[in-house]
C-alpha cells in the first residue's frame, strides 16, 4: 500500500486511536489513496491488517481475521515478559504465513531488534552461530535434533532465549535443556490469539499482558483482551464466535494451580490439561489423548508423541499412538512402563511410525494421522479375531525352528516386518518382510514352500536363485537391507533410515 511510519509514528498512532478491549467490529482497509500509490500519513490500528489461517491439525483450516492492534498488544505484552532488545537478534525460524512467524516480525519491529531471516540449505545450528543469534522460536523436535550433537548445543548455550511450543513436550528435554544452563519458555496461544496467549516454564503459564483469561464451568479455557481476532472470515463473511462479553471458547481444557509446586513464585498458574473435542470414550470410559501423550513423553526412548481414537466395533473407540522413538527403542519394555501408570482401558492398542514432516509444515495433522491409524487398526484387529487358530500355528512353527519376528518401520503405507534366527543369539540374522498386514506375513511363511526354503536357510545354506538370505541383524545400514528378500521387494530409497522395532507380534 506505500505506507511508511517510524516507530515513533506508530507509537503515537496507537495513543491517538485506543483500542477497546472488546472491540470486535471490523473497519476493513479500502483506501482509495493507497490505491492512488498516494503516501498514506495515518493508519487506524482497528482495520483489518491479516487473514492468517489455522494450521488445520484438528480440522479444515479457518480463514483468522486481525488488526493491526491485535499483532501490536501481543508482542507489547510478550516484550515485556520476554526481554527483547535492540542488538537483539531472532531468527525467523517459522513460516511467516504462520501467526508464529508473523509474530517475531511484530516483536522485533517494536523492540528494535533485529529478525534474521535463515538461508536455504543451510542447518539450524550453523545459522545460529554464524549469525550471532540471541533469541529462538522451536518446536520440540527441533530442540531435540540440536541437543543431540555438540555443534547443536554450543549454537543453544550462545542464546538469550528459546521459546518452545507447538506440541507436547518431554519432560527429558526440559531436563536436558536446565542441564545445559538455557532459558526455556514454553507458550501458550492460538492463532485467534494472534500468537501468544501465556508462557512459562516446564508447561505453567503466566498470563502475558493484554490477555485475559478464564476457567468456565466445564473446564474449557476462555480468551479475551487487546490481542483478539476480529472473527472467521469465509464466502458469507466475518462471523464472531464471542459472548457477549467478548470471551472465546478456545476449545482447550485447563486448570489454575499454583506456581509453589514448581517453585515459581506465589502467583497462580494456568496449566492446559486437553482439548475438549479430543476426548473419547471407549467401553463407557473417557479417554483423554494429552493424558496418554504425557505419560509416553515420561519414557526415555519417546521423543515425539500423538495419540488419535479409532473407531471400534467392541469398544466404541481404541486409543493408537504414533511415536518417534530413540534407537534404542524397545515396545516391551514400554508396555510395562504403561502398565504401571496408565489404566489399563487408556493402553494404546497399536503403535505406529511417526511420519515426518514436510518442509512446509510445522505441526502433524491429527485427521491424517487418525484416517492412517484407522486403517492400520482394522488390520490389525481383524488380524487378532479372526486368524487365533493360525496364530497358535504360527506360534509352534516359529518356536519349532528358534525364529522371532517383529514389526520394524512402515514404508509408505505398508509395513515391514523382520523375522529373527534366535538359535545364536550373539550372532542372529534376521530376514525383512514387507507386507500390508501381520496376517499376510503369517499365511506367507506358513505356505509350505516357504516353510521348505526357511529350513534351508536355517542350515546356513544360501537360495541364490531367489535371491533370499538371511543378513546380520546389527547390519542395519541401506545397503545390507537392500539385499535381503521380501513379499514384496524392498528397494533402498524406500526404507526408514533408521530400524524402529514398535510392535511385538507375539
Amino acid at each position: 500500500m506505500g505506507c511508511t511510519f517510524s516507530y515513533t509514528e506508530l507509537l503515537h498512532e496507537f495513543k491517538s486511536h485506543p483500542t477497546p478491549e472488546n472491540s470486535l467490529q471490523p473497519n476493513p482497509v479500502g483506501n482509495s489513496d493507497a490505491v492512488a500509490g498516494k503516501e498514506v500519513n495515518s493508519i487506524n490500528p482497528k482495520d483489518w491488517a491479516t487473514i492468517i489461517f489455522t494450521s488445520g491439525s484438528t480440522g479444515s483450516p479457518k480463514a483468522v481475521v486481525h488488526s493491526l492492534a491485535n499483532h501490536f498488544y501481543n508482542a507489547l505484552g510478550a516484550n515485556e515478559r520476554m526481554p527483547l532488545n535492540p542488538g537483539d537478534r531472532w531468527l525467523l525460524s517459522l513460516p511467516m504465513y504462520h501467526v508464529s512467524g508473523l509474530a517475531i516480525l511484530f516483536r522485533t519491529l517494536l523492540s528494535g531488534a533485529a529478525m534474521v531471516i535463515p538461508a536455504k540449505n543451510v542447518s539450524l545450528s550453523k545459522t545460529l552461530l554464524s549469525r550471532s543469534v540471541t533469541h529462538l522460536s522451536l518446536v520440540p523436535t527441533q530442540l531435540h535434533r540440536l541437543l543431540q550433537t555438540t555443534k547443536g548445543k554450543d549454537a543453544l548455550c550462545q542464546l538469550k532465549l528459546i521459546l518452545l511450543g507447538g506440541a507436547s513436550i518431554p519432560e527429558t528435554l526440559i531436563e536436558q535443556s536446565a542441564q545445559l544452563g538455557l532459558n526455556v519458555q514454553t507458550t501458550y496461544g492460538s492463532t485467534e490469539m494472534a500468537s501468544q496467549v501465556a508462557t512459562g516454564k516446564s508447561g505453567f503459564y503466566q498470563v502475558l499482558p493484554f490477555r485475559e483469561v478464564r476457567i468456565a464451568a466445564d473446564n474449557e479455557v476462555e480468551v479475551r483482551g487487546k490481542i483478539g481476532f476480529l472473527g472467521y472470515l469465509d464466502g458469507t463473511g466475518l462471523h464472531q464466535p464471542f459472548d457477549e462479553n467478548g470471551w472465546f471458547k478456545t476449545g482447550d481444557i485447563g486448570l489454575w494451580c499454583s506456581k509453589d509446586t514448581k517453585n515459581q513464585g506465589d502467583v497462580d498458574s494456568l496449566k492446559i490439561t486437553g482439548r475438549k473435542d479430543s476426548m473419547f470414550i471407549s467401553g463407557g470410559e473417557n479417554i483423554h489423548p494429552e493424558e496418554i501423550e504425557r505419560i509416553l513423553l515420561q519414557f526415555g526412548k519417546t521423543e515425539q508423541v500423538i495419540v488419535v481414537a479409532v473407531q471400534d466395533a467392541e469398544f466404541g473407540a481404541r486409543p493408537v499412538a504414533f511415536l518417534k522413538t530413540g534407537e534404542d527403542f524397545s515396545e516391551s519394555k514400554l508396555q510395562k512402563f504403561l502398565e504401571k501408570r496408565l489404566a489399563k482401558f487408556k493402553v494404546p492398542d497399536l503403535f505406529l511410525a511417526l511420519p515426518e514432516l514436510v518442509e512446509s509444515e510445522i505441526k502433524h495433522n491429527r485427521v491424517e494421522l487418525s484416517k492412517f491409524a484407522q486403517t492400520q487398526f482394522d488390520l490389525w484387529r481383524k488380524g487378532n479375531t479372526k486368524n487365533n487358530g493360525k496364530t497358535a500355528i504360527f506360534n509352534q512353527w516359529l518356536n519349532q525352528f528358534q525364529l522371532g519376528w517383529m514389526r520394524v518401520a512402515l514404508s509408505e503405507e505398508r509395513q515391514i516386518f523382520s523375522l529373527l534366527d534366535l538359535r545364536d543369539k550373539g550372532n542372529m540374522r534376521c530376514l525383512h518382510l514387507r507386507a500390508n498386514s501381520r496376517k499376510e506375513v503369517m499365511e506367507w511363511l506358513l505356505a509350505a514352500e516357504n516353510r521348505k526354503l526357511l529350513e534351508v536357510l536355517q542350515n546356513g545354506n544360501q537360495m541364490t536363485k531367489t535371491g533370499l538370505k538371511w543378513i546380520p541383524v546389527h547390519a542395519t545400514k541401506r545397503g545390507a537391507v537392500k539385499e535381503s528378500f521380501e513379499i514384496v521387494r524392498l528397494l533402498a530409497d524406500e526404507l526408514p533410515e533408521n530400524k524402529t522395532p514398535l510392535y511385538d507380534a507375539q
